[in-house]
């Protein structure tokens, strides 16, 4: 979608990049996931850890300042090599749905 929008709007003057960011240990995510599953998540990832958020927030940075103006049409993989490893923890999506369907929520849908 980046690709298309950066092709329509290009023309235009209009940066169009996007991010695909991986395991990231972000302050909710630290509540839901407990260490084990933290550290087997580390063991999948070439790096040895998931991403911080300001880890996450760098290249965010770079795309939207001046030295990344003549970037277009990028996808940028913030995964610690993952997603050229193909080596995903089992079963962690089930465990992060599973606690988030406990969590209080202002809103839930009917």
């Amino acid at each position: 979608m980046a690709r298309a929008a950066a092709l329509e709007f290009g023309p235009r003057g209009v940066r169009v990049n996007a991010i695909a960011p991986g395991f990231t240990r972000t302050p909710r995510l630290n509540k839901l996931v407990p260490e084990e599953r933290w550290k087997a998540i580390g063991e999948g990832i070439p790096l040895g850890r998931a991403a911080t958020p300001d880890e996450i927030a760098g290249p965010l940075l770079f795309l939207s300042s001046d030295l990344g103006a003549h970037n277009q049409r990028r996808v940028i993989a913030i995964d610690g090599g993952l997603g050229g490893n193909g080596r995903y923890p089992a079963g962690l999506h089930r465990h992060v749905e599973r606690e988030i369907d406990h969590e209080d929520r202002p809103f839930r849908a009917p």
